[in-house]
C-alpha cells in the first residue's frame, strides 16, 4: 500500500495477514498497525500516518 500525504511524500506499507487479522508495517519509516478486517487496517493506517507525520 502507498500512502500520500498533503507534502507529496510517499510511505510505503507492507501488508499481511496474521492470527485472523492483519498487520501493516512501514518499509523505511517505522510504523506498525493492526486490524481485524482491512477497513479496521485502512482506518488505522491512516490515524498512524497522520500521527508520524505531525512528528
Amino acid at each position: 500500500m502507498r500512502y500520500t500525504n498533503e507534502h507529496e511524500s510517499i510511505i510505503q506499507l507492507q501488508i499481511s495477514e496474521s492470527d485472523g487479522g492483519y498487520v501493516a508495517e512501514g518499509v523505511s519509516v517505522p510504523i506498525v498497525t493492526q486490524g481485524d478486517t482491512l477497513d479496521e487496517l485502512i482506518a488505522n493506517i491512516r490515524e498512524v500516518v497522520g500521527l508520524y507525520v505531525e512528528g
